[in-house]
Order: C-alpha cells, then structure tokens, then sequence
C-alpha cells in the first residue's frame, strides 16, 4: 500500500472505529437518560406535560431526515477503481471454477459493489489490495472526498460527547438528580420564549 494511502487509511479506520465506539456508548447513554427523563416527566403535574409534549413534538417535526438517494451516480476513481475489482470478482467470470472459489470471489465482489455504492474508495481500494491489483493513489478530488468523510465523522463524536445525556451519565447519582432538575427548568424557560 502506497504510504500517503496507508495514512489515510489508518485516518479513516481510527475515525469509523471512534464513531461506532461513541455511537454505542451513546445509545446506552441516552436510554438511561430518556429513563431519568421519563420518570421526572411522571411526576410533572398535567400542565407542565403538556408543555414538554408540545415541545417534543415540535422537535420532532423539525428532525425529520431524507436519506441520501441510493442512486446517487457515482463517478471518478471509485467507479473505475470498481470496475477494475469487478474484472477480478464477478461471478461470471468465475462460472467455470470450483464452488469455493465462486463463492470467495461472489462475497468479495458484494462486498465491493457495496463499498463502490457508498462512494467508499479507500475500501475498495484494500480490496484490491488484497486481490493484488495495482492501483494509483487517489487524486486530489477522492482525497478530499475522504478527508471530508473523516471531518464527519469526528463532527459527529463530539455532537455526542455535547449533549445532556452524555454529560448527565458522567455525573454521580445526587448530582445527576441536580442536572435534570436544571434541565427540566430550561426546558420549561424554552418553552415559555417560544411562545411569548
């Protein structure tokens, strides 16, 4: 692997496992939080709940997100880069072989078309490594597609580690009672400024 690939590869593979790190810590993170939440929210008298319900709501509302298209054209480096493990993969050109080899070859060449459709050129570009193909570096646009990858990555670990959740699982128990109470009373003081 050509050195300046191989930095950026172990870039890139540090930020994924980073994110998926953060992410599962965070999923339990938020369910315990959404627990305390829910059993102060219990206690709230009707009026109060019904001022968290319609601010819910309307966050709600406002976070609905629409996927990338899967059709997304993908064009550049990635596509030919794919082409080039295809010629090695594809399952036809592999029809007369033994049935170990069809299906080694069938499961990398799935593999591939997936990584080519998420545009993920650093990838296939291990695949075909492993394959022994020779491939070029990527150019100036794929690297800044990949250097803009791994900024989204990192963007979204600290999005994580900022929230209440987050910061109210590091606290002890008399100090996590403390930080909800304070962030009911901002829930409510946001809720009375939006509709003032």
């Amino acid at each position: 692997m050509h050195s300046s690939v191989k930095k950026l590869w172990l870039k890139y593979e540090y930020h994924t496992l980073e994110l998926e790190e953060t992410q599962g810590e965070f999923k339990k993170r938020k369910a315990e939080f959404e627990f305390a939440f829910r059993k102060k929210y219990d206690k709230l008298p009707v009026l109060q709940k019904s001022f968290i319900d319609s601010m819910l709501t309307e966050q709600n509302a406002g976070t609905a997100v629409i996927p990338p298209s899967t059709q997304e054209k993908r064009e550049g480096n990635t596509h030919s880069l794919f082409k080039e493990v295809a010629k090695h993969t594809h399952p036809d050109k592999h029809a007369m072989r033994d049935e170990q080899t069809r299906l080694e070859k069938a499961i990398v060449f799935k593999r591939a078309k997936n990584l080519a459709e998420k545009g993920d050129w650093l990838g296939l570009y291990k695949i075909a490594q492993e394959l022994g193909i020779e491939v070029e570096p990527p150019g100036e646009e794929e690297r800044q597609k990949i250097e803009k990858t791994i900024e989204g990555m990192h963007r979204k670990v600290q999005e994580m580690l900022k929230t209440s959740a987050w910061k109210w699982y590091d606290l002890g128990s008399d100090n996590r009672v403390k930080y909800m109470e304070a962030y009911y009373t901002e829930v409510f003081k946001l809720h009375e400024e939006a509709h003032t």
